[in-house]
């Protein structure tokens, strides 16, 4: 199935997450959704454009060219991605979704050409403590992020899946007005924990647990306390190629990675953990996603790092252009089942058996075709393939798969790819025709050769005389 110019905004605060779907807990399957605008610049919490927010199934899908744009000027967190805005397990103080999310969100052999882009434009402090009607709580963080093919994912799969589309994050960061009763010091800390992180891939990638420290209070600092083991997401099989951009109005706070943004560094998760935001000393730093042989363009995304900022993280690893127009540098993947390892539609990279199809066209006799002998095409578009036969040939039959197929003007058309296809092209000669010639016509031809002949010779007789 196939969606087209699909538009979505946001409609705070009536619902949290914006989409063709604003929750998924059930099962999204076989769907392309082309030039769709969500977002459009206006408020949003966590937008994607298949999904707000999956704790169920997105399979074989796609989303192909469009654009997720979101601004958030609230509180806390804000989330951008092509598929999902949020990926994982549901964590909230509403109604109980443990059961719908016992597996977590789960995204496979999906794909998404769509631009990201999400911006937090805050006053500090000003709304939340509005909202808590307090002065003096200091929160955790706030973040804008934004990934090529989700947002942010608690928990949860992703694997099989690639994103081309650029993806940028902006922070912005405002005082609060100057007759403001709000404790600078808490200010301070506000601005210091506002980050705007942008990935490849995945924007960032969290977890659960109720973070305090021994005195109970709620800090970002070491030693804290989880209360539960902390979920963990899994990444495999995935690439990244779209440029990745972040800005902030403080610069050191602003995170681009070609894979993924960010994580929360976790040490030993079973009980405690040690715990800052973006950089600083870290002991033993484990964090909470096993990614296992994925890539990133390092020359379109622009970023030499696959993982936030100029950290490294295992299963992670940057290809050039070249390399990955190499199928052999994609340790373990499937290039029979779930992988084409050529293209002409993606600039050479991998695509998905989910999203696309390939044409096989196999050519006997004299002439040729307008489209290369193998060929990457998309699920559900309309194609025609033109035939030109050399001087002297003619086109005699196509047959795709088997089937013979009308053709008109030398040409064949498709109406919907939904598969791969072996299409046979047969030319053939064009017989020289050589006209028959009369029996009447024949004699007539043979007395005029003989009058022909006997004058012939009667001149050379008289020719001889002469010369005597």
């Amino acid at each position: 199935h196939t969606l087209s110019n699909m538009y979505c905004a946001y409609n705070y605060p009536e619902t949290t997450y914006s989409g063709l779907f604003g929750i998924n807990f059930g099962i999204i399957k076989n769907l392309n959704v082309k030039d769709a605008i969500v977002g459009d610049g206006k408020t949003g919490k966590s937008a994607g454009v298949i999904t707000g927010f999956n704790g169920g199934l997105i399979e074989c899908c796609s989303v192909i060219g469009g654009k997720v744009d979101i601004v958030w000027d609230s509180f806390f967190l804000t989330y951008a991605g092509g598929i999902a805005g949020t990926n994982g397990y549901v964590f909230n103080n509403g109604p109980d979704f443990s059961e719908l999310t016992a597996e977590g969100g789960t995204i496979s052999r999906c794909s998404s050409t769509a631009e990201i882009s999400v911006k937090f434009d805050q006053v500090i402090f000003s709304k939340i403590n509005n909202i808590l009607g307090k002065e003096d709580i200091k929160s955790e963080f706030y973040f804008a992020a934004a990934g090529g093919l989700v947002g942010a994912t608690y928990g949860g799969t992703i694997q099989n899946c690639y994103a081309t589309g650029k993806v940028h994050s902006n922070m912005i960061v405002s005082l609060p007005p100057s007759d403001s009763q709000h404790n600078l010091k808490f200010i301070i800390n506000d601005i210091d924990n506002s980050y705007s992180v942008a990935g490849g891939l995945i924007g960032m990638v969290l977890t659960n647990g109720f973070f305090v420290n021994p005195t109970g209070d709620i800090l970002l600092q070491t030693n804290y306390i989880v209360e539960t083991t902390p979920l963990v997401t899994k990444i495999i099989n995935c690439f990244a190629t779209g440029e990745v951009t972040a800005e902030n109005t403080d610069s050191t706070k602003a995170i681009a990675s070609g894979f993924l943004g960010f994580a929360k560094n976790i040490a030993n998760p079973a009980t405690s953990v040690n715990y800052e935001i973006l950089g600083g000393k870290l002991n033993a730093p484990s964090y909470p996603v096993e990614i296992t042989n994925s890539y990133f363009n390092t020359e379109l995304t622009g970023r030499t790092n696959g993982f936030k900022g100029s950290a490294s993280i295992a299963g992670v690893t940057g290809l050039t252009t070249a390399q990955m127009q190499d199928k052999s540098n994609f340790i373990g993947w499937d290039f029979d089942n779930i992988w084409f390892a050529i293209s002409n539609t993606n600039g050479e990279f991998p695509l998905l058996h989910a999203n696309y199809s390939q044409l096989d066209i196999n050519i006997e006799g004299e002439g040729s075709s307008d489209l290369a002998n193998q060929t990457i095409v998309k699920n559900g578009d309309k194609l025609t393939i033109t035939f030109t036969p050399k001087i002297g040939w003619k086109l005699q039959s196509v047959t795709i798969d088997g089937e013979e197929i009308e053709i008109v003007n030398n040409s064949i058309t498709i109406s919907t790819i939904l598969a791969s296809h072996k299409i046979n092209v047969k030319f053939s000669e064009i017989p020289v025709e050589i006209p028959e010639i009369p029996d009447t016509a024949s004699g007539l031809v043979i007395i005029v050769l003989l009058v022909i002949l006997s004058g012939a010779a009667v001149l050379i007789l008289k020719k001889r005389q002469a010369v005597k």
